[in-house]
Formats: C-alpha cells, sequence, structure tokens
C-alpha cells in the first residue's frame, strides 16, 4: 500500500500529465515533468484560450427597466427594428425560457462557424482590417454589409457568425456583429426579401434571439440586401475606399495628416487631404486617403458623390 501511495502522489506532482492505470506499474515506467513536451502543452493552451465563451442570459440579462431598443417613442424607428418588433409581437416569449438561454461568442472575433455545406449561396473569406484576420461570409449580403461597415467611422470591429444564441429547442446564429465606436455591440441578421422570412420557425427563432439579446442590452436589426446602400453610387465609392484599405501610410504622410490636424481645423476637404498627403502624385493621394478612411483616421460620407470639395473629418 506504501508503493502505491507513492505512485499516485508521483502522478499528482507531474500535474496531469501522467495518468496511473496500473498501481503494479515500475516507478520507471511513470512519465515525468521532466520530459514534457512544451510544443504540445503550448498547442493544448492555445486552443483552451481560443475555445467559445459561453454564458448562460439569466447571469447577464439586466433587470428592471428593459429598454426597448425596437420601438422608441422620443425617435422614429428605422425600418430594421420595425421589423424584429413586428416579429416579437407576432411570437409571445416566455420568460422562463428566456432565462435559460445561453449566449455563445468567440473570444477572438473568428467565426464559430466556417461552412454548413448544401448551401445555395456563397462561402468565403474576406479580408478585414477592423477585424485583424480574414472574416468568413456567408452570401452577398453578409459581404456587402461587412465592406458598408469597414467604412463606416462609428464601427471599431466586426465579426462574422462569431455569436450564437441558444435555448431548450432552437438556436440562432447572427451574420454580423458590430461593435460601435461608443462600446455598444450590435448584431444584425441579413436577408434577401421578405422571402426569407416566410418560414415560421425562423420567424419564431428570430423574434425569441432578439428578445434575448434586448434584455442583455444588445442591440439586434434585420437588414434586407437592398437596404445595404443607399444607391448604385453608394456602392461603387464602399467598394473602391474599402480596396485600399490595407495601404500603409509613410510617416511622412502620417506626420502631415497630424500637423494640419493639430495646427488647423479637422474639419478639410477630399481634394486638401489628397494634395497634403502626396503633393507630386494625386493618385497616391487619394489612395492613402481612401485608406485612412477604413482605418478610422478619416471619416467622409460615401452616400454622395466624391469630389475634392467632398467635406471630411480628420480624427
Amino acid at each position: 500500500m506504501e508503493a502505491a501511495s507513492e505512485l499516485v502522489d508521483r502522478a499528482d506532482r507531474s500535474e496531469g500529465i501522467g495518468v496511473v492505470t496500473d498501481l503494479k506499474q515500475a516507478p520507471s515506467a511513470i512519465p515525468s515533468s521532466r520530459h514534457v513536451s512544451f510544443s504540445g502543452l503550448e498547442i493544448r493552451l492555445r486552443r483552451e484560450a481560443l475555445c467559445p465563451v459561453q454564458s448562460p442570459a439569466s447571469q447577464v440579462i439586466l433587470r428592471d427597466p428593459w429598454a426597448d431598443r425596437f420601438l422608441d417613442e422620443d425617435e422614429v424607428a428605422d425600418a430594421s427594428r420595425l421589423r424584429v418588433r413586428s416579429l416579437v409581437e407576432e411570437n409571445p416569449i416566455d420568460d422562463d425560457l428566456v432565462a435559460m438561454a445561453k449566449i455563445t461568442r468567440s473570444p477572438d472575433g473568428r467565426s464559430l462557424r466556417t461552412f454548413d455545406g448544401g448551401q445555395a449561396h456563397v462561402n468565403g473569406f474576406i479580408p478585414c482590417p477592423k477585424s485583424h484576420h480574414m472574416l468568413h461570409v456567408q452570401g452577398t449580403g453578409q459581404e456587402d454589409l461587412v465592406h458598408r461597415e469597414q467604412t463606416s467611422w462609428n464601427t471599431i470591429a466586426i465579426a462574422t457568425e462569431a455569436f450564437v444564441i441558444q435555448w431548450p429547442g432552437g438556436e440562432h446564429r447572427p451574420d454580423v456583429q458590430l461593435t460601435g465606436a461608443d462600446g455598444k455591440v450590435r448584431l444584425i441578421e441579413v436577408k434577401r426579401n421578405e422571402r426569407d422570412l416566410v418560414d415560421p420557425r425562423l420567424r419564431r427563432n428570430i423574434a425569441f434571439s432578439s428578445e434575448v439579446l434586448r434584455r442583455c442590452d444588445i442591440g439586434y436589426e434585420l437588414v434586407f440586401e437592398n437596404e445595404i446602400f443607399e444607391s448604385p453610387r453608394h456602392r461603387r465609392n464602399v467598394e473602391l475606399f474599402v480596396s485600399r484599405g490595407f495601404v500603409h501610410p509613410s510617416r511622412a504622410q502620417r506626420d502631415r495628416l497630424s500637423d494640419h490636424a493639430a495646427g488647423r481645423s479637422r474639419d478639410s476637404t477630399y481634394g486638401e487631404l489628397t494634395e497634403l498627403v502626396s503633393p507630386r502624385n494625386p493618385l497616391l493621394g487619394a489612395a492613402v486617403v481612401q485608406g485612412l478612411v477604413v482605418r478610422r483616421r478619416v471619416a467622409i460620407d460615401l452616400t454622395q458623390r466624391i469630389t475634392a470639395d467632398t467635406p471630411v473629418t480628420i480624427h
């Protein structure tokens, strides 16, 4: 018995690296901590660090009052919030079931689901400077929304397929997760049109998950593809600016921009910044300014025609 106790003590000191299954095993055959594969240990720790974060909704649900994000009497609610509101009114919500819901999110913004097979829509990966890694997209509408938010100054981080709401009998995976400049999180579900909402089970899942998120103070919107861009001009401007997202301005160009913002007003024009950044090469200057829009150093309204007199704001 003393020999068996010694073997168990030695196994405990190895911190789980060697597990004794036979007490008659010779002491020399027991793995020692001196022979640990640190590369394998690092891989295991890295996988544990990247595992999804799960939390019951009952732990984060706000108590009274529950702000109604979908219908505010003090402002005119947009179509995306009114659309969600109608689904919630159509499907009565069980408070006990809401407390049983579980929210799972990706800790680093990477997608929890990258491909589920057998789908008619597009599946692929796109680069995104605001997420610092590749984003998985499912459908052209999701891709268009990611492109639009890359040029929005109010959005500081983007993630796709990185949020799951689960409850007994169902789950919902919003398409895009946006983090605003104020720190608030918004989840957006993108659909092609009304025909994508004819399934009663899908309508129920959207209504239930949106109510869970509302009580957790997380925004939720339901957007159709034709609502992402205001016009074909808006789409062209966004695609052009997004293509410059990985332009790296030189130190001299960044210093000129900082000196201009410090010495004068932060308000300027597109043509003035283009000439300031690259006086001898206007095409290079335009590319750098477009890249600075994606990197949130410059804010500009891309819904209008871009000219030299278009106002911009330096941040």
